[in-house]
């Protein structure tokens, strides 16, 4: 067995959290801060481009993860893209820099969570940022992510259609939907600088790496936890074909929150009796390790393009929609996204060979998964079942955002663009067949959070202070610990998790 490698710190996964922890921690030159990462450098050129994000889902930078069958998705299995390189998921993303309604924070808070508000997370949204419009109460103007929106005379003129289709539906326009104003329609908000991708690991690693004190690895494949009596001490890391043992004082897990929990149980942290079946010895009881799995669903209502799509310089899709169903309270629960490719599914069809989409998600599900252990072997895959769309309730919502895509389809401001609805199709008309197509139309908008969820002992997996709960010297600081998902792309609110978790430190 090789030599330990030694530090006060151990982070465990460089994506969105863990870069941003790297070089925050590694601010200190006293602390020595050692991060590990089972994909490779973020040098390939595909990922600073901003508009092959489709093309990077599969690939050599995504552990290309998939979905146990979906009971109310027809049973299907579907891909589950999980980023496999330095920045993590923030590196093959759709760059959307979305922090979510301060309602869903206050609920954090709610749920037992003390010092999770909105008003508790604002400093760190502020702190991570560039916003093009400048700073104010609400934006930061000085951070390391560049967040920029799509600047007239570059933007897309069939994006600008779809807002003006979107305000002739009722939807009035919002100038920050990070700022005051939420709700309405907008130019989406992206994390570019310079033309190019701002992932954690360009906007916060890449000037970190010089430090004497921060020791980045990638390659590094983490098979599980090490122990002494209650008190986690470090990792075992497969590397260069062996395994190499990893030492520290702390042990920060930023694994996502589909592996952060299957380390945990791998490592005996979780629910007991699964895994004593898998002849697992139990650490800590922890039956709420893998629970509470949530994600956005959505779906594309394709249209045929009546004339050549212009090429986006940006992400595809550049303006967006946040509405409320009936009901839905302060926070909107529907986003409809304009995206200037076919967004198909193998159960729905081929969409035309040129068109575009109008995609509604449900951001406020109340339908649950899990994420489970497939086996003991550490390489093993977990069992990831979101569970899309089975609570009463959530395919009324899903069926609204359809019906209000439509509705925006049908205005003026996007008749020059339509050849027609060629997914689901205009006889597609009653909830009934809304339903059916649903079924073969949802996929996930890949933002999984939830599994180690922040509470109190016995109701969560880790305290407010990001603490397991039943062991020493172990955090988690990564999307996992969020009891309930934003309604928006939560990547920026990983980044603010993580710089909350620095100062902690």
């Amino acid at each position: 067995m090789p030599k330990p490698i030694s530090s006060d710190v151990l982070i465990v996964g460089a994506g969105t959290a863990g870069a941003i922890l790297a070089s925050e921690l590694s601010r200190d030159p006293r602390r020595q801060v050692v991060l590990l990462e089972a994909g490779p450098e973020d040098d390939d050129p595909r990922l600073a481009d901003p508009g092959a994000w489709p093309f990077l889902m599969g690939g050599e930078f995504d552990w290309a993860y998939a979905t146990k069958p979906q009971g109310g998705l027809d049973g299907r299995i579907l891909a589950y893209p999980r980023g496999r390189v330095l920045g993590g998921s923030s590196s093959i993303n759709a760059l959307g820099h979305q922090r979510g309604h301060p309602a869903i924070f206050d609920q954090w808070a709610a749920m037992g969570c003390a010092g999770w508000a909105f008003a508790d997370l604002a400093p760190a949204f502020k702190e991570l940022e560039s916003f093009d419009g400048g700073g104010d109460a609400y934006r930061g103007e000085s951070g390391p992510i560049s967040v920029v929106r799509p600047r007239e005379g570059i933007r897309s003129a069939f994006a600008e259609a779809f807002l003006e289709a979107a305000v002739q539906a009722g939807h009035a326009m919002t100038s920050d939907f990070n700022g005051r104003q939420m709700a309405g329609a907008a130019w989406n908000q992206l994390a570019i600088a310079g033309g190019k991708r701002a992932s954690s690991a360009t906007a916060y690693l890449s000037g970190a790496r010089g430090r004497p004190n921060l020791t980045v690895l990638t390659g590094a494949v983490v098979l599980g936890l090490a122990f002494e009596g209650q008190r986690c001490v470090g990792a075992e890391a497969w590397m260069g074909g062996e395994a190499r043992p990893f030492r520290a004082t702390e042990v920060i897990l930023c694994a996502g929150a589909i592996d952060t929990p299957r380390l945990l149980m791998l490592s005996g942290i979780g629910e007991p009796e699964a895994l004593l079946r898998l002849g697992l010895k139990v650490k800590a009881p922890s039956p709420h390790v893998g629970q509470n799995l949530q994600d956005h669903p959505l779906c594309g209502i394709v249209h045929g393009a009546s004339r050549p799509l212009p090429a986006s310089p940006y992400n595809h899709g550049e303006a967006i929609v946040f509405a409320h169903s009936p009901g839905a309270g302060a926070a909107p629960d529907l986003q409809i996204m304009a995206v200037d490719v076919p967004f198909a599914t193998a159960e729905t069809g081929p969409g035309p060979a040129q068109g575009f989409s109008l995609v509604p998600c449900l951001m406020t599900p109340k339908s649950r998964g899990a994420v489970t252990l497939s086996g003991a072997d550490p390489r093993a895959p977990a069992a990831i079942d979101p569970n899309y769309l089975t609570e009463p309730g959530d395919m009324d919502r899903f069926i609204h955002a359809l019906r209000l895509a439509r509705e925006i389809a049908a205005m003026p401001g996007l008749a020059p663009w339509s050849a027609g609805e060629c997914l689901p199709g205009p006889e597609a008309a009653s909830d009934d067949d809304l339903r059916a197509f649903a079924r073969k139309a949802v996929t996930p908008f890949y933002h999984p959070v939830g599994t180690c969820r922040m509470g109190r002992e016995g109701d969560g997996v880790v305290d407010p202070r990001l603490r397991v709960h039943g062991v020493e010297g172990l955090r988690i600081a990564d999307a996992s610990i969020m009891p309930l998902i934003p309604n928006a792309m939560p990547n920026a609110a990983v980044a603010a998790i993580a710089l909350r978790a620095a100062r902690m430190a």
